[in-house]
């Protein structure tokens, strides 16, 4: 049975008439890297800052090994929760060394000399800073100022790491090796890690579980490849990856093969059906909605007699990204994007035809 570092219940925060938080309840694994997604304004980072003290709820409670540390009558303050955390701002001493800004912490706990000089140089090495402690916040990069910000935060063996939205100043290619960076950090720490960003791209890359939130509120909680294959409505579809969503109304449903088909604007669709959860709705006044990914789609120069799903279009618009080109397709009724490796080259103006399996199909909520 896995170890609850954090317990949630029940957490609300307003800003006036603004609720930041609502309704947030959520246990948080020891040693997962937990991601906390979601647009600019959702709440996550004042979830951040309730979770490390700097706020105080409005209702709910707040543990951390069971224990209450938040609560709307009593707050530890951040220095009672053995926590870290890492700004977006870096927060660096320009007039102090790296190894004076990471050892700053385990001064003000009094510890000898020397052990304070080991504990600084071997968190310098894990974090790849090995040979700079002498150098100066303004004689580093934006990356290696991160990594003194990390080596900080980490240098005092917190249980729980606090990341706001830390890869934000760095340009994109920094940010990828950055990421990868801190998520080979995690793994040899094994420190509880929550990190906020609204980018979904870091957050697939990051997360052992990705709390998407929307308004204060968790939207669906999971696993990135659960949120990515299995998104329970089309905000989740929409925020995580790229997705066409088509819209439908139930027609038929084949016990035999397992499939549902929807009356749509493209015509009938077929989507696997498990019988478990299969209803037998077959009210046409129900709506439903498909999510179908771009890489789903498989683009032909023929019809095929195989496929249960397809559709004559023609290639609209072509973007090239180097590992993959994306196709916009305008069918009868509407544009669909698709996304192919690059060998799989179409012209714009081609007629093609779109196949798409039914397992392919992702029912969502509107």
């Amino acid at each position: 049975m896995p170890n609850v570092k954090l317990k949630l219940e029940n957490v609300h925060k307003d800003f006036g008439n603004v609720r930041a938080v609502n309704d947030f309840t959520h246990n948080i694994i020891e040693g997962e890297c937990v991601v906390l997604l979601g647009p600019s304004g959702c709440g996550k980072t004042t979830l951040l800052r309730l979770i490390g003290g700097f706020l105080r709820p409005d209702q709910g409670s707040i543990y951390m090994d069971e224990k209450e540390v938040s609560s709307p009558l009593r707050c530890a303050p951040p220095d009672k929760r053995n926590m870290s955390m890492v700004f977006q701002s870096y927060a660096l001493w320009p007039n102090r060394t790296v190894f004076e800004n990471v050892a700053y912490g385990l001064k003000l706990r009094k510890l000898p000399s020397a052990k304070i000089k080991a504990m600084v140089y071997e968190v310098l090495s894990l974090v790849r800073m090995n040979g700079l402690e002498k150098r100066y916040p303004t004689e580093l990069s934006g990356g290696q100022q991160q990594r003194v910000a990390l080596a900080r935060a980490l240098v005092v063996k917190p249980d729980v790491l606090l990341l706001d939205e830390p890869l934000s100043n760095l340009d994109a290619k920094l940010r990828v090796q950055m990421r990868d960076d801190i998520r080979e950090i995690h793994s040899k720490s094994k420190i509880t890690f929550i990190y906020v960003t609204h980018d979904q791209a870091e957050a697939m890359v990051m997360a052992d579980c990705i709390i998407l939130m929307n308004e204060g509120k968790i939207v669906q909680v999971g696993t990135p490849e659960e949120l990515y294959m299995r998104p329970k409505s089309n905000f989740v579809a929409n925020f995580i990856g790229v997705s066409n969503q088509i819209a439908g109304y139930f027609k038929s449903y084949n016990e035999e093969k397992d499939v549902i088909s929807l009356e749509t604007e493209f015509g009938e669709i077929f989507y696997s059906s498990d019988k478990n959860s299969f209803t037998g709705d077959n009210s046409q006044a129900r709506k439903r909605f498909i999510c179908i990914r771009p890489e789903a789609i498989h683009l032909a120069n023929n019809q095929s007699s195989n496929i249960s799903n397809q559709f004559e279009g023609r290639i609209n618009k072509r973007k090239y990204y180097g590992h993959m080109i994306e196709y916009e397709v305008k069918t009868e009724h509407r544009s669909v994007i698709v996304q192919t490796p690059p060998t799989e080259k179409f012209a714009i103006g081609q007629i093609i035809f779109l196949h798409i399996e039914p397992r392919d199909c992702i029912i969502v909520e509107g």
